[in-house]
């Protein structure tokens, strides 16, 4: 079966990881099925070169634009207009430049199904070329990002969504709260009419397993909390480092360990410098696989402190997967809607608010606990974390494509 994936993010080379989990989802596919083969089509990105070396997928890229002004596609879109109204601009030359390539690669490599992730525009492009070339489309919803479209462009938008979903043969969210955003735009009766499966994307365990570390961190302490993720504000980073300001000076031997990337991160190193702890947390760049996976050996403590903003939602969060398999005590918010991969104070730890004193009591609390247990709750985690492993995952995809 030769399936075209539509996104607007993808890793275009090993340095970029921005969609890494949907390279994951098709490796894991492949190393256990090969009877699929697949096309990426991306838009260019102007600050990243395009190799194309997989033996799992080939790369296309599409232009739209000066080519320097190609800055669509280092994340959803969603998240890139929250940041850079100017984006709104590019997106009728984006849809434009996607629609054709798009009709181009479906003719010459007779594609079978079109695989969307995120919302738009790619899902109104694959309910077109349906419309032309009765090819079937399936769509990943990650997050809020439908809703968000209908809230944006009111009428027009709910009855674009509507036609766009109704017509898709299934439709994959990451969250149970992600399938409730849709109950705001169909009838009951409708919502019976779509073909829903809830689940996270599942992890690339082959891959975990066998990578290198990489160092990043000079100490080889373990006495870290780490965050990995957007500096973005839903993720409640700016929260996390108030609340670790409250404890530090209580828990003497532990750093914070931010690493990641976006519009936020100025506004981080001055708070940083603002609450003198310098000396305390450690601010990284995005960093690759190799590199996370020694961050996540040296930590303790893996923190997932997003809230919700207006429109934006969190769908759930691949990295609380990754700390359960490296067997780092995960504490996350309930608004990444982790009940789903963890029970409270089983395998992982579950919070209702990001609020910097609760964040900070509840990490206190965490630090404390009694060694044999903490131990317990890791190994809970690790063999949880394997209902997701890329087998599993594989068989998932298949179920979905098919």
């Amino acid at each position: 079966m030769n399936i075209l994936v539509l996104a607007t993010s993808f890793p275009v080379n090993e340095k970029d990881i921005s969609g890494k989990f949907i390279k994951d989802q098709i490796q894991n596919l492949k190393f256990y099925h090969n009877d699929f083969s697949f096309h990426i089509l991306v838009g260019n990105k102007s600050n990243h070169s395009f190799k194309n070396e997989s033996k799992d997928y080939i790369l296309h890229k599409f232009r739209y634009f000066i080519k320097k002004l190609e800055i669509i596609g280092n994340e959803d879109i969603k998240a890139q207009l929250g940041q850079n109204k100017a984006i709104y601009l590019l997106i009728p030359f984006y849809f434009l430049g996607q629609l054709i390539s798009t009709f181009k690669l479906v003719i010459k490599n007779k594609i079978d199904k079109i695989h969307v992730h995120w919302f738009m525009p790619q899902a109104y492009v694959a309910f077109l070329v349906k419309k032309i070339y009765k090819i079937p489309y399936n769509i990943t919803i990650h997050s809020s990002e439908v809703i968000f479209f209908v809230n944006r462009f009111k009428f027009i938008g709910k009855y674009i969504s509507k036609k766009i979903l109704l017509h898709a043969g299934k439709i994959w969210v990451t969250s149970n709260n992600t399938k409730d955003t849709l109950k705001k735009i169909f009838s009951y009766e409708e919502m019976e009419d779509l073909n829903i499966i809830v689940s996270p994307m599942g992890l690339n365990t082959n891959f975990l397993e066998n990578i290198k570390e990489n160092k990043i961190l000079n100490s080889d302490s373990t006495k870290n909390i780490l965050y990995v993720g957007r500096f973005v504000e839903k993720k409640g980073v700016i929260n996390l480092i108030k609340a670790f300001e409250k404890i530090h000076t209580e828990i003497l031997d532990y750093k914070l360990i931010l690493a990641g990337y976006g519009h936020l991160k100025f506004e981080i190193e001055n708070l940083v410098k603002k609450l003198k702890l310098n000396e305390k947390v450690v601010i990284l760049d995005k960093v690759n696989e190799n590199q996370k996976k020694q961050l996540f050996k040296l930590s303790e403590i893996l923190v997932i402190p997003s809230g919700n903003q207006k429109n934006d939602v969190e769908g759930m969060p691949v990295v609380i997967l990754e700390g359960l398999y490296y067997e780092v005590l995960v504490l996350a918010t309930k608004s990444t809607f982790c009940e789903q991969v963890i029970n409270n104070e089983e395998n992982g730890f579950i919070i209702d608010s990001n609020e910097p004193k609760e964040l900070a009591k509840k990490l206190k609390k965490i630090i404390n606990i009694e060694e044999k247990i903490k131990i317990q709750i890791k190994q809970n985690a690790k063999k949880s974390s394997l209902g997701y492993s890329s087998e599993n995952s594989s068989i998932k995809y298949k179920e979905f494509l098919s």
